[in-house]
């Protein structure tokens, strides 16, 4: 499950599996108690589970709630960027899984294009854009598909990127990011919303993504996005297209957020800038 640093989103993931598979002693109507009584349920059946615990960043928050498989036919599997040792008792293992070598990104890049019957797009440059990129996979995945969609080189996107990365600096603050883990996937992100502009429906796409800054990123309602504030959002306002080049602005502005997305009236913020363009 996404954001397990956030307890409460486990205990209702946990509660919702609980009713899913009928666990022994659920209330339905108790969260932490039907949590309970799923972990509970995993240690001791003989059917096979496994569960993801994604981004654990308190180890002492998520320790009760790890579950343990005493017949030996679960398993479970967490992500995490912290290095502490509290992760790795009672038998559990960790596994580090580092960025791709220099040679694995560059390899990768070329098999992607390749693979779209588009090997010319896998220039010279091929092995200066893995580096630009950090090698980091998720990044690399966003340039090629970037690459095949627009029909563009690794010469060409290096140039786009490193334009971007170059505006991406002068917005965020130098203490943001510290590891620098983000500024490449950011950058690749913001180069496909981009692309978009040049679609007759790309200026939705930035109205929907200016709507979604304001909700959970861990997720929302489905339910949400079908009701008429968020429909006349999108589909009323109009907004103007933008300039595939405008200096980014990353400021948020949450006031009056709300009305945007649970008002009868009609929204009048939707399009308003939140750090898309």
């Amino acid at each position: 499950m996404d954001a397990a640093n956030d307890i409460q989103q486990v205990l209702t993931v946990y509660a919702q599996a609980a009713a899913l598979v009928q666990v022994p002693g659920r209330t339905g109507g108790d969260l932490e108690a039907d949590a309970r009584a799923f972990v509970n349920w995993l240690a001791v059946t003989d059917r096979r589970w496994l569960v993801v615990l994604d981004n654990v960043t308190d180890p002492d928050a998520i320790d009760p709630w790890w579950p343990d498989s005493q017949r030996g036919t679960g398993w479970t599997l967490a992500t995490t960027r912290l290095k502490d040792p509290r992760l790795t008792g009672g038998g559990r293992a960790r596994i580090d899984v580092d960025v791709y070598t220099p040679a694995e990104a560059t390899d990768y890049l070329t098999a992607r294009l390749t693979h779209d019957h588009k090997a010319h797009l896998a220039d010279h440059q091929a092995p200066a854009l893995a580096k630009a990129l950090g090698h980091l996979p998720l990044a690399l995945g966003h340039a090629a598909a970037y690459m095949l969609r627009e029909n563009t080189s690794c010469s060409t996107y290096l140039e786009q990127f490193t334009d971007r990365a170059t505006h991406l600096d002068k917005v965020l603050p130098h203490w943001a990011d510290t590891e620098r883990y983000g500024r490449q996937v950011t950058t690749t992100l913001l180069l496909a919303l981009d692309a978009t502009d040049q679609d007759p429906h790309g200026p939705l796409a930035r109205a929907a993504l200016r709507v979604a800054a304001y909700l959970d990123p861990a997720g929302q309602p489905a339910a949400l996005w079908a009701t008429n504030a968020f429909l006349t959002c999108l589909t009323h306002q109009q907004p103007a297209a933008v300039p595939a080049r405008r200096n980014l602005s990353l400021r948020r502005r949450r006031t009056n957020a709300a009305r945007t997305v649970t008002g009868d009236e009609e929204p009048q913020r939707c399009g308003s800038s939140t750090g898309m363009d």
